[in-house]
C-alpha cells in the first residue's frame, strides 16, 4: 500500500521523484516543497532545481510557484480559515523572524524578486 504524501511533514533533504496521474495535487505538492525550502533551508530559488516534462508544464508550474510565494506573503494579512492557510501564515512568519534575527531580506520577497 502507498502511503499518502504530505508536502508538509516530506522529508527536504536528498532527492524526491513525484509522480501521479493528472489531478492528484503535483504541482500543490511541489510549491509546497518549494516554499518550505526556501523558509525552512533558506535556500535561493537559484539553488532549487524542479524539472517537469513539457514547455506548458514549466509555463504553469512557474506561474503557481509564483502564486504560491505571493499566497504564503498574504497570508500574514488575514486571519486563517483553513489549515493550509495556518500553514501558509506559519511559514510566513518563520520567514519574517528569519529577516528580523538575520538582517537579511525576507526569504519569501527575496524569491518572489529573483524567481525567474
Amino acid at each position: 500500500m502507498i502511503a499518502e504524501l504530505d508536502a508538509w511533514q516530506m522529508e527536504l533533504s536528498g532527492t524526491s521523484l513525484i509522480e501521479a496521474s493528472a489531478g492528484t495535487g503535483k504541482t500543490y505538492t511541489l510549491t509546497t516543497l518549494y516554499l518550505r525550502l526556501l523558509v525552512e533551508e533558506e535556500l535561493t530559488p537559484a539553488e532549487i532545481l524542479v524539472v517537469t516534462y513539457t514547455t506548458a508544464a514549466t509555463a504553469e508550474l512557474r506561474e503557481r510557484g509564483r502564486n504560491r510565494i505571493k499566497q504564503a506573503i498574504a497570508s500574514l494579512d488575514s486571519t486563517p480559515e483553513d489549515e493550509e492557510g495556518e500553514r501558509l501564515r506559519a511559514l510566513a512568519l518563520a520567514a519574517r523572524r528569519q529577516s528580523e534575527a538575520t538582517g537579511r531580506p525576507d526569504a519569501l520577497r527575496r524569491a518572489l524578486q529573483e524567481f525567474d
